[in-house]
């Protein structure tokens, strides 16, 4: 089996030794060699095979060893077994990355990952390489990776570096988020903005008829990761949002937040609804005479008569719109508010201002 526990083609080892049950056998991982002990006399000798293509090396003879010498073992120094950990915590700049050594035949002077947006398989000073050192020993570690560029896809491996050379976990890879927070639109179904919306812009105003009680927002994301908040309440890029309107000014804020989670934007639009042109009342009451005609918003001019011994009349008038406000004989009076009159003085005007 070769480094990292991946199977490759079997070697058929036959014609070049001769059947002993002397033989001993190692296999050097990292060089993807499998070292032969031949104990027959005639030909006593450590070989190795190449286990790629099947060739066959002497690597120490034997031969002129007296025959009671024989190799009771082959040690081979394995390369460590690393896996590499799929990325994690990832945002538009920084990802968690890491591995584990689950074992090494010597010990572990260094380990760490290796990074690359370019280079598919990263080794150790590769191009475009960076490496980030990780301690050394065996077991579980991971990092913080940091300044890394929105958008980009990255390959990354761990590795662990012993006395027998270095070994590499799998290769992953794993792609880093927006960190665009732009609205592309914004429409009102009421109302022009100004200026005109456009994405690096933040601050606009539009104006609306006083019969505008509600607006629908439609805000539209630059980015499809992102999400937008209208004056605190979600809402689906596309998708049209009520508000309402008081009279006068209205602020409506849309605060974007990337798909990185962190990077954010707020737009500011403030909504003028104009104030009512309504001038007409909505009743006159009088609690003690008769009103003359019965009262109409559109009659504008009324009689009111009362028994010769009464000598105090009160009057109430309520205006249809409730902003409003008039003045009788030109002194403010509230909406609903009773008038009286003494006929000690004579009566001559009721005058109504908004």
């Amino acid at each position: 089996m070769p480094p990292g526990g991946s199977a490759g083609a079997n070697v058929v080892i036959a014609s070049a030794f001769t059947p002993s049950p002397s033989q001993q056998m190692g296999i050097d991982f990292s060089k993807n060699l499998a070292y032969i002990y031949e104990g027959t006399p005639a030909s006593r000798a450590i070989k190795s095979v190449d286990l790629t293509n099947g060739s066959v090396q002497t690597v120490l003879s034997l031969s002129g060893l007296p025959s009671g010498i024989t190799v009771k073992t082959i040690s081979v120094t394995q390369l460590p077994y690393v896996t590499t950990a799929s990325a994690t915590s990832i945002t538009g700049s920084s990802a968690v990355l890491g591995g584990t050594v689950i074992r090494s035949d010597a010990g572990v002077t260094s380990r760490g990952l290796v990074y690359s947006s370019s280079n598919q398989t990263p080794t150790i000073g590769g191009t475009n390489v960076i490496q980030a050192v990780n301690g050394s020993g065996t077991g579980i570690f991971s990092a913080t990776i940091s300044s890394l560029s929105p958008v980009t896809t990255y390959y990354v491996r761990s590795y662990a570096t012993s006395s027998a050379g270095t070994a590499y976990g799998t290769v992953t890879s794993f792609t880093t988020k927006s960190n665009d927070a732009n609205l592309n639109s914004f429409a009102l179904n009421n109302g022009t903005l100004s200026p005109t919306f456009a994405s690096g812009t933040t601050s606009y105003t539009a104006s609306v008829a006083n019969s505008v009680s509600v607006i629908e927002v439609t805000p539209g994301l630059s980015n499809s990761g992102a999400s937008v908040r209208v004056n605190n309440s979600p809402v689906s890029s596309g998708s049209a949002f009520p508000v309402a309107l008081n009279v006068g000014s209205n602020t409506i804020n849309a605060v974007v937040t990337a798909a990185d989670g962190t990077t954010t934007k707020t737009y500011t639009f403030t909504i003028t609804r104009a104030a009512s042109n309504d001038a007409n009342l909505s009743a006159i009451t009088v609690n003690n005479g008769n009103l003359t005609p019965t009262f109409d918003t559109n009659t504008t001019s009324y009689t009111v008569s009362v028994p010769n011994s009464q000598t105090a009349l009160n009057i109430s008038a309520t205006v249809r719109q409730p902003n409003a406000t008039f003045k009788v004989s030109g002194a403010p009076v509230a909406s609903g508010q009773n008038i009286s009159y003494n006929f000690l003085r004579i009566l001559k005007c009721f005058q109504l201002c908004f």
